[in-house]
């Protein structure tokens, strides 16, 4: 998880609601049913993460199984773009897990810092982004059969201070006999980056994660989201698929950059990219061939220059 987070740190809870092994630090997030913690292993003084059930939601077995199904998920698969989940216990009465700790932030915070700066993403970083992120998606299909993240956004995207790309929050992810509970039939997930099939209620397959990427790419690189709602509600437009090309809301995108988000955004499962991994394939000859390769130390150049000089940093990650 993230070591960035816009809320203030708070205090570790006491001794007696302590983790055995580790000792709790600052929160740095939280949700309705669960929150984040950095903590010290005390047996190396590594700084990890702690996301652990809320307290007052620890007696519901729905959520515990929830919680259960994601630990489950996310302790099978070890990947460099995947937080690790490195232990899941319960301890004084709450269900955790223990997650490598990303210094750095989510590419939702760079997207709003660079948007407000009136710019975007470089091509070249986005591609270098998205080809990650369909590396670990690929990875976890062909581990799991059957996965799915099934939320895919730019909050569940870390990026650390050495230029490291993370996906994390399985917290919704389906694997094929991996049990997980979801509560109360209701959609979750983030409607702005939703397949149709998945705002519809439709079943899932990889493809839906090829989608909700491709509407991370088109964000990355135009510094707006695919769907533009009108007088419609959001989710009946999510459920339309209708999106616009990447070059009419950017002009200075070329083709290439508006086939690749076509196949990856089109409505209709069958029409687009067959796996993340192909979807990752298309973002490298794309790169290749226009010259558009960048490094991890580049992108950790650009993350130091917005951590050292917030908000006007946007003009060097967009370079």
């Amino acid at each position: 998880m993230s070591a960035s987070s816009n809320l203030p740190p708070e205090q570790a809870p006491g001794v007696s609601e302590s983790f055995p092994g580790y000792t709790l630090k600052a929160r740095l997030a939280h949700g309705a049913m669960a929150e984040v913690w950095t903590a010290v292993a005390q047996s190396s003084g590594k700084l990890v993460a702690i996301k652990r059930i809320r307290p007052h939601l620890a007696s519901d077995p729905d959520i515990v199984s929830m919680f259960a199904g994601e630990a489950e998920i996310a302790s099978q698969l070890h990947h460099p773009n995947i937080v690790e989940v490195v232990e899941f216990g319960e301890a004084g009465g709450s269900v955790f897990m223990v997650m490598d700790l990303v210094d750095g932030p989510d590419l939702g915070t760079i997207l709003t810092s660079v948007r407000r700066a009136g710019t975007t993403l470089s091509l070249g970083i986005a591609i270098l982004i998205a080809r990650r992120i369909a590396a670990a998606l690929h990875y976890a299909q062909r581990s799991l059969p059957g996965f799915v993240h099934r939320d895919v956004s730019p909050g569940n995207i870390l990026i650390s201070r050495k230029g490291e790309i993370k996906l994390c929050d399985f917290g919704i992810a389906r694997a094929a006999g991996v049990a997980s509970q979801e509560l109360g039939g209701e959609l979750r997930g983030k409607l702005h980056y939703m397949s149709p099939e998945q705002a519809s209620g439709g079943a899932v397959d990889a493809r839906s994660d090829v989608f909700s990427l491709g509407a991370v790419f088109f964000e990355m690189v135009t510094g707006r989201k695919p769907y533009e709602r009108g007088e419609e509600l959001l989710i009946d437009v999510v459920r339309s698929g209708r999106v616009d090309l990447p070059s009419s809301v950017n002009a200075a995108l070329a083709p290439s950059v508006d086939a690749i988000v076509g196949a990856a955004l089109a409505a209709r499962p069958d029409d687009r990219c067959a796996s993340a991994g192909e979807l990752e394939e298309a973002l490298g000859r794309m790169a290749d061939e226009n010259d558009l390769n960048r490094s991890p130390e580049e992108l950790a150049g650009w993350i130091a220059a917005m951590l050292a000089n917030p908000p006007d940093h946007a003009a060097a990650i967009a370079e």
